[in-house]
């Protein structure tokens, strides 16, 4: 958290809704609830097992809508927010999260956008060392 937005600051629990959002997105395999965390326009881009991806936000749903769903696999429930920067109606958050058996590391810069918050895009990786 910067030292600009105090721990109790509304936007804060705004900015961790989203972020909620599309962790139970990826769990949950519900496209619809990350399409309404994300900006209409984003980026995903990184890394997935060594490989660099980069992609649109409705590439990367139909990637999600093709995997299995963890919460139906029986996976752990092993995302978290790890920091969170916010300056004014822009910031960073950096999460760890666990999907389809692979430990990632996202940063999801977001912004406010006529009064919410957005993920405007998603920058990953995945080490396969860490698995």
């Amino acid at each position: 958290m910067s030292a600009t937005t105090p721990a109790t600051s509304p936007e804060l629990k705004l900015v961790r809704a989203v972020v909620d959002d599309y962790f139970q997105g990826l769990y949950h395999g519900d496209v619809e609830k990350l399409r309404s965390a994300f900006h209409q326009n984003p980026r995903i881009v990184g890394y997935r097992e060594g490989t660099y991806t980069d992609l649109a936000r409705d590439q990367w749903l139909e990637r999600v809508s093709s995997r299995p769903i963890p919460a139906e696999k029986g996976e752990s429930f092993d995302m978290r927010i790890e920091s969170i920067d916010l300056t004014g109606a822009v910031g960073v958050v950096k999460v760890r999260d666990l999907y389809t058996g692979l430990q990632f590391t996202d940063y999801l810069s977001v912004m406010k956008i006529e009064g919410r918050w957005l993920i405007m895009n998603k920058v990953f990786h995945h080490d396969p060392k860490n698995d």
